[in-house]
């Protein structure tokens, strides 16, 4: 059931393609928010947002690589170019592993999940924050 808690706002949802961040997505659309979805999949980040447009939401997709301060920066700006404002980030870009950890070097798991998991959330609230604060308002 829609009750439109999130119309008119526009949300920016990493990891967007698949997951949590595609549960997100559709939920946020269901509620009147407008959707950027973004994720490095861009094919799947585009077969979300041609899902949510068919079914009468609204939504971009855009290719992200959280790990990169210029490519969250452009994630931003497309949002804000497209839709003139950022009101909600969902940081759900994340990985994890199913390999036993003597399977795995420390750069594939360790320095892989700390830099998507926790640099990609810093990397893309840094990128957001000054807006927000400017806008008076953001989540």
């Amino acid at each position: 059931m829609s009750y439109g808690r999130l119309a008119p706002k526009v949300a920016l949802i990493t990891g967007g393609a698949s997951g949590i961040g595609r549960a997100c997505a559709e939920l946020f659309t269901a509620e009147g928010a407008s959707i950027v979805v973004a994720d490095r999949n861009v094919e799947g980040a585009e077969a979300v947002a041609s899902t949510i447009n068919a079914g009468g939401g609204q939504a971009i997709a855009t290719e992200l690589e959280v790990t990169d301060t210029d490519s969250c920066s452009a994630a931003v700006n497309l949002t804000l170019d497209e839709f003139g404002a950022v009101d909600v980030l969902v940081n759900s870009a994340g990985v994890g592993s199913r390999t036993g950890a003597e399977d795995l070097s420390y750069e594939e798991r360790w320095e892989r999940v700390v830099d998507i998991n926790l640099k990609g959330s810093v990397l893309m609230a840094r990128a957001v924050i000054e807006y927000m604060k400017q806008q008076g308002s953001g989540s």
